[in-house]
């Protein structure tokens, strides 16, 4: 992905992957002083393993190696699925996921028999491209892996990817029962009330995921609560073969880098970006946004713009923060609806969207010396294609709101997801993604031909983590990170 920002001094204020644009326009002086930065602050990372990083404990070192030695030579341990998870375990999710009235699971019970019981777990699950870009363990795994509660605190899934310490991991029979659980016999306080975890499961789109199956899709819910299941018994199982110890270097992971998380991106936020006029921000949990109300710097300088109606499940809305001194706050008009109203239109009756709740926050708002701005924020997919019809939808209601009477200039801070060459259908081109801003009258930061060598930090997945099809090796880091 490549850092683009809006305004001429944005440039040193990117943070992830980030794309802004304006319309030419939006250069005359009125703009020309104004401070904005934009940030993905990946509010949903919860995993202690997902990326490769320096350790100082040598059981790090241990637990990574081993992995990989196990996925590049995995040898006699590339059992089948059905040796880790067992059919006595497939019959009793069965028998939880047929209780709770879900479409689908005798469908889902063919798959497990006919295309996965048999695959080894290694090269046939942990390797399988397809169950990466079909999301069919990561979806479920962004639901729940860890889950906000409403009076405060997080619910954990027991696997090991995340800082569960509810019960003992050491081997598949121990953490099998403490799943079950989770998922299906116990109720908590969650946000939409008393329910079960199970039922914050959602569809996986074909729209979004275009390698989904028509079938998956109808029986996405229960077919990747299944994946789930299977991809958190192979961890497990593989994990305590490297050494028994994993669990407690887990712990120190999460101790080391978790916990004050949202505390030291707030400290960032109040302190080297507290001069910004606009602060964009992604990825942002319901969480987030009462930690920044709650933080008397930002609260006293910055209102925050929100979409109206919150992801409270994926934890992953876009906001804006927007100076009180710079703006008159008491002219903010939210457009956000107004966004996905047109992106319907540009789709065609019947057709799914790519984004979700939450992806996109769109408002207007005066500066204090009078002129008008149309601001926008927006998360895409990690493919990039659902970039070009968001700035497609947001340009078009810019050009209504001009045509209703407002001269409002667009200033959108954005993570794009572009790459240094696109596939057609499969990943949005830098090069390919200015023309189309060109064709719009829009231009980045950087300039009408953005330079892709202008990369961000190269963010390496390793296989403990879901999104298989992003796993790398060690010395694969540079080549596939993001």
């Amino acid at each position: 992905a490549h850092p683009m920002h809006l305004g001429k001094r944005a440039r040193s204020s990117s943070m992830g992957n980030v794309m802004s644009a304006f319309g030419t326009a939006a250069r005359a002086s009125v703009l020309s002083g104004l401070r904005v930065a934009t940030w993905n602050i990946a509010a949903i990372n919860n995993n202690p393993f997902e990326y490769w990083m320096t350790h100082s404990d040598p059981r790090y070192a241990q637990v990574m190696n081993g992995m990989q030695t196990l996925i590049d030579e995995p040898g006699d341990a590339d059992v089948p699925v059905s040796a880790v998870f067992t059919d006595g375990m497939f019959s009793e999710l069965k028998a939880a996921m047929a209780a709770q009235g879900w479409a689908g699971v005798e469908d889902t019970e063919t798959m497990f028999l006919e295309e996965f019981k048999d695959r080894r777990i290694i090269s046939g699950f942990l390797k399988d491209k397809d169950i990466g870009s079909k999301r069919l363990a990561s979806m479920p795994d962004r639901y729940t892996n860890t889950i906000a509660l409403p009076g405060g605190g997080a619910l954990c899934r027991p696997t090991p990817i995340n800082a569960f310490t509810e019960g003992d991991m050491g081997s598949v029979a121990a953490w099998w029962p403490l799943y079950v659980d989770f998922f299906f016999n116990n109720e908590y306080e969650l946000k939409g009330g008393a329910g079960k975890v199970c039922s914050l499961l959602q569809p996986i789109k074909r729209a979004k995921y275009p390698a989904v199956t028509e079938l998956e899709e109808r029986i996405s819910i229960p077919l990747s609560c299944l994946c789930i299941a299977i991809f958190d018994a192979i961890l497990v199982h593989l994990l305590h073969s490297i050494t028994p110890e994993w669990q407690d270097l887990r712990q120190s992971i999460c101790a080391a880098l978790g916990s004050r998380k949202q505390a030291t991106t707030l400290e960032i936020l109040a302190g080297a970006y507290a001069g910004c006029d606009v602060v964009f921000l992604q990825e942002c949990s319901a969480d987030f946004i009462a930690g920044v109300e709650s933080n008397a710097a930002l609260a006293g300088k910055f209102v925050i713009v929100a979409p109206p109606d919150l992801d409270t499940k994926r934890g992953q809305n876009s906001l804006m923060l927007v100076s009180k001194e710079a703006f008159d706050v008491a002219s903010v008009q939210n457009h956000t609806a107004r966004i996905f109203a047109k992106m319907r239109e540009q789709a065609g009756e019947g057709a799914s969207l790519p984004v979700m709740n939450g992806d996109i926050v769109a408002a207007t708002v005066t500066l204090t010396e009078g002129a008008t701005l149309f601001l926008a924020s927006f998360h895409g997919d990690t493919n990039g294609l659902a970039t070009k019809p968001v700035v497609q939808a947001v340009n078009a209601v810019v050009d209504e709101v001009k045509a209703e009477g407002t001269d409002a200039k667009l200033v959108f801070g954005m993570d794009a997801n572009t790459h240094t060459k696109g596939k057609p259908g499969k990943t949005l081109g830098l090069a390919e993604f200015a023309e189309d801003l060109a064709g719009l009258g829009l231009e980045t930061c950087w300039g009408p031909e953005p330079d892709s060598t202008k990369l961000t930090t190269f963010h390496a997945r390793t296989y403990l983590q879901p999104q298989l099809n992003k796993a790398a090796r060690r010395d694969e880091v540079q080549a596939k990170g993001d």
